[in-house]
């Protein structure tokens, strides 16, 4: 982990392209770096959807799981850089938020 999910309206669409080839790889970048892991593990995925008026039109979720090492400052300056990622791609800045896992209770089956 990192696991980022982008949360993007299907009006946005268009952008889905250059998000996969350019934006991907410097939010991978920013993931591996601040969390010191492999490019392997840093996972990122577009979750097309149609999201009510109220919504933003994209919306960032970064999920991992919680060690000592990754502090609010850490985990504060990923979302700033995901946040200023994203933006030149799709017109806006969009909101980005982190959800920490316990890794005593965190369950994966593959």
């Amino acid at each position: 982990m990192p696991a980022i999910r982008i949360y993007l309206d299907k009006s946005l669409e268009s952008t889905v392209p250059r998000l996969i080839e350019e934006a991907f790889p410097k939010m991978r970048e920013a993931g591996c770096r601040l969390f010191g892991v492999a490019p392997a593990i840093c996972k990122i995925t577009i979750v097309p959807g149609y999201f009510d008026v109220d919504i933003p039109q994209a919306n960032v979720e970064v999920n991992f799981l919680d060690k000592p090492e990754r502090t609010k400052d850490i985990i504060r300056t990923l979302c700033a850089e995901l946040h200023d990622i994203l933006g030149p791609y799709l017109g806006f800045k969009p909101a980005v938020a982190a959800a920490i896992r316990d890794p005593e209770t965190f369950v994966l089956v593959k």
